[in-house]
């Protein structure tokens, strides 16, 4: 998954908050033992996995249209910004030729 972790942990982190859920209530809700993987996702360390993303969107009551729409706008924004850094490379190296 493409995503700006930071931004996304922010997101749950909020959510989770605003749902008066703690990190291992969660945690449990999504198959964990550990509180460490939310605390890890609200901190921009990783994300969750794609297959848990439909248990997380209805535990913190999130619209998963907010989840995608993230997803989808971080993954064309990094993919615009490597298809233009990789376009200008490819110029630099035809002009050395």
């Amino acid at each position: 998954m493409i995503l700006n972790k930071e931004n996304f942990g922010t997101m749950l982190a909020q959510a989770r908050l605003k749902a008066g859920i703690s990190q291992i209530a969660l945690a449990k809700k999504m198959g964990y033992s550990s509180p460490q993987y939310v605390s890890n996702w609200e901190r921009g360390i990783c994300g969750p996995p794609l297959d848990k993303l439909h248990v997380l969107s209805k535990s913190l009551n999130i619209d998963p249209e907010i989840i995608l729409d993230m997803i989808m706008d971080e993954t064309e924004s990094y993919l615009r910004s490597e298809l233009k850094l990789k376009s200008v490379g490819s110029k630099k190296k035809r002009a050395a030729k």
